[in-house]
């Protein structure tokens, strides 16, 4: 009986002479490295589930109230540049305001006006929630990392040599320790 991988005898668990039966376990290599690929794959697995389901529940309450939060201000923030401007063009026609403080307050509605765009764009985005195609990518890493888990499994399986029928041991070519 042969050995599908190459490793190190941790066990050896039958004599010359010995009867086995289909399946009985005559020998085990050592596979601690593999064990612990193992549980590594298996925590990343766990931490790719999580991600995908915190992408699944979608945007929480108070993410959504922060959002909005942000955007009232940005409308109080254009109200108040606006009610400037008006003030210094109405000041400037009179003469009592020079033009550059004009151009400042343009400027400075101009820039409050960019800022609410980008908070009303960035509460839609919080209220839609991920895109589906970012969590069709989670899917698909919960699936890679599945299938990493499975390969491990298959692996470690492969260390430990079974007899494929029932018979008797009539040689041993091996023993603990041995490669």
């Amino acid at each position: 009986i042969g050995s599908a991988v190459d490793g190190r005898v941790q066990e050896f668990l039958v004599n010359q002479g010995d009867p086995v039966r289909e399946g009985q376990v005559l020998a085990q290599l050592r596979t601690e490295t593999l064990e612990i690929e193992l549980a590594a794959a298996e925590a990343e697995l766990e931490l790719y589930k999580q991600q995908l389901a915190q992408l699944e529940n979608g945007s929480r309450p108070e993410d959504i109230a922060e959002a909005e939060a942000n955007m009232f201000g940005a409308r109080a923030a254009v109200n108040n540049a606006n009610s400037k401007l008006r003030r210094i063009k109405s000041l400037t026609t009179t003469g009592a305001a020079r033009t550059a403080d004009l151009e400042d307050a343009k400027e400075q509605a101009e820039a409050t006006k960019f800022a609410l765009n980008a908070t009303e764009a960035l509460l839609k985005r919080v209220k839609e929630g991920p895109r589906t195609e970012t969590i069709a990518q989670a899917h698909a890493q919960v699936e890679l990392q599945s299938q990493q888990r499975n390969l491990l499994k298959d692996r470690i399986t492969k260390f430990t040599i079974r007899a494929p029928f029932d018979g008797f041991v009539a040689e041993e070519f091996t023993e603990v320790g041995a490669w």
